[in-house]
């Protein structure tokens, strides 16, 4: 539940790099959304940055925490801030394996006792 696309976009930008994990997690926090959303007492999900909007997300939280199904506080963070960093660490590493790619760079460089033309320094 940590991969929340209603409210932490942001977050969620970063998470859903993660790859497979991102897009499992999504799909089910969207499954379970759409659950609560049945509920008459969690009712219909109101828009962004409006004063029923958090009212909507702490019963949310409230009814998710007591069936056992979300993390809360601070877990809720450290888990949302984990998932966030491994996937920007992923774009970090798409972006290297570009420009190395543009760059014409393939495979690991030799080490520099091994690359021909250079001689080995003996004092």
């Amino acid at each position: 539940m940590t991969v929340d696309h209603e409210n932490e976009r942001w977050w969620f930008a970063a998470e859903i790099l993660t790859g497979v994990n991102g897009i499992v997690g999504w799909h089910r926090q969207r499954q379970v959304y759409l659950e609560l959303t049945g509920d008459p007492e969690v009712g219909v999900i109101p828009p962004l940055r409006t004063e029923a909007r958090m009212q909507w997300n702490f019963r949310v939280d409230k009814t998710l925490a007591s069936q056992g199904k979300a993390l809360v506080y601070p877990t809720d963070t450290v888990a949302r801030a984990y998932a966030g960093v491994a996937g920007l660490l992923n774009l970090m590493c798409m972006f290297d394996a570009v420009m190395l790619s543009l760059l014409g760079i393939r495979g690991e460089p030799a080490s520099a006792s091994k690359q021909p033309g250079q001689q080995e320094n003996q004092q």
